[in-house]
């Protein structure tokens, strides 16, 4: 039953994604001819003049609107995708300064990256994303303040421990997992917070797009997620993505 509920809620999120895939074609090829004039616009207008203000607004608003359709085209798997073998600790090496700026003073970080982790396939910018989107996350579950994890390992999933989640296979992985110890989730919660919109926080906290991505890069590079979490009790969410045996950017 419990495969079933997922493999319907996949099926939801692919169809969503594959609609916005195809509208968001068309809404860009819109905002193409809507930043043309308002660059042609801004050659000819004096930039003191108070048509130049209402020009910059709405190319501002146009930059923005193009964004989200960037965001929009990464959930729906049509945004052009170059994998290259590395190692996801670079990764996470490289937006610790990012998370410094992101994490308040009354949340303590810890890393735990795993020497000798394997490589995989993967896009390095994305998996920036998919990081950021769980920190993030992360950080708003835990207003009070808290502990924030960062982990990663390398897995060796057998026929024992192959039922972790209802798209777990078998083979060598590497699992990154973000842990808080924040206010949790209960199940209903659970099973709705990759799709898209879907958000438990206040307007002014964000698009309810961050997990939607997640999910999305996940599957692109052939992985799965899995979520564990208790109302009170904190949340840890464990990406597993396959192991690539060749020879990565890091050793």
């Amino acid at each position: 039953m419990k495969k079933q509920t997922h493999l319907l809620q996949e099926q939801k999120i692919f169809a969503l994604g594959t609609l916005a895939g195809g509208i968001i074609h068309d809404f860009n090829n819109l905002l193409t001819v809507i930043r043309g004039n308002v660059n042609l616009a801004e050659l000819v207008v004096d930039k003191v003049s108070p048509p130049y203000k209402y020009l910059k607004k709405i190319r501002i608003a146009a930059d923005n609107a193009a964004s989200l359709s960037r965001q929009w085209l990464l959930f729906s798997r049509e945004y052009p995708v170059k994998h290259h073998s590395l190692n996801i600790n670079r990764i996470v090496r490289g937006v610790l300064e990012m998370f410094e700026r992101l994490i308040s003073k009354n949340i303590t970080l810890n890393t735990i990256l795993t020497p000798g982790l394997w490589a995989i396939r993967a896009n390095g910018n994305h998996l920036e994303q998919v990081i950021l989107n769980l920190v993030i996350n992360a950080r708003d579950a835990m207003p009070e303040g808290g502990t924030l994890t960062l982990k990663t390992e390398n897995v060796v999933l057998e026929e024992e421990n192959s039922s972790l989640a209802p798209e777990s296979r078998l083979g060598k992985f590497i699992c990154l997992s973000v842990t808080d110890t924040g206010i949790g989730m209960d199940k209903e919660i659970i099973q709705h917070i990759f799709v898209p919109y879907f958000t438990t926080k206040g307007p002014e906290k964000g698009t309810g797009l961050g997990l939607a991505i997640v999910h999305s890069v996940v599957k692109q590079h052939e992985g799965w997620i899995n979520v564990q979490s208790r109302p009170g009790k904190g949340s840890t969410v464990k990406v597993y993505l396959p192991a690539f045996l060749g020879q990565s950017e890091e050793i």
